[in-house]
């Protein structure tokens, strides 16, 4: 936590303490929990405070669907190897963070984009992958040949990945 008793009182530190809070739990599995801060003046004792954190949390979570949305070439499977959790998996926030890391290392998506919305029921909850594609360049081919029956084609500007499979052209 990055607040401690006997610290001045700072908001900054006190949403970054929540915003580790809910990281710890959402690796536990608890992916909508509510942190609230509540503070008490000292009876007698001028600018002391008392900061509770009061958690509620809700049920432990579990991913029910793991929807992947803009890709026009890549294959989804290309992008679900890179996931870190599967579909009917507890529900990790740190997960989810290295996933979105592995897929903006893959060099093939100018936005990434991974948001959680409650699932069906109230213990699961989808994941929708929003990913915007960068251009990956284009093979074009020419007709040529050396004898009139063996036609050749030369690539015009080649691409350095096929980003549909995630292969490498060399």
């Amino acid at each position: 936590m990055s607040t401690k008793s006997g610290d001045i009182y700072n908001a900054t530190e006190v949403e970054n303490t929540i915003d580790k809070m809910t990281d710890t739990l959402g690796d536990h599995g608890f992916a909508f929990v509510d942190i609230e801060p509540l503070t008490k003046h000292r009876a007698g004792k001028e600018r002391i405070i008392d900061l509770t954190y009061q958690i509620n949390e809700g049920p432990r979570v579990y991913i029910d669907r793991i929807n992947i949305f803009g890709n026009l070439r890549t294959l989804d499977s290309v992008i679900r190897r890179q996931f870190r959790l599967a579909e009917g998996d507890a529900y990790s926030a740190s997960k989810i963070k290295r996933t979105e890391q592995k897929l903006n290392s893959l060099n093939f998506f100018d936005k990434v984009n991974i948001q959680t919305k409650p699932g069906p029921t109230p213990d699961t909850t989808d994941l929708d992958v929003e990913v915007q594609e960068k251009s990956t360049g284009e093979i074009n081919f020419a007709p040529a040949s050396r004898r009139p029956t063996a036609p050749w084609s030369t690539p015009a500007s080649p691409s350095t990945t096929s980003s549909a499979t995630g292969r490498s052209f060399g």
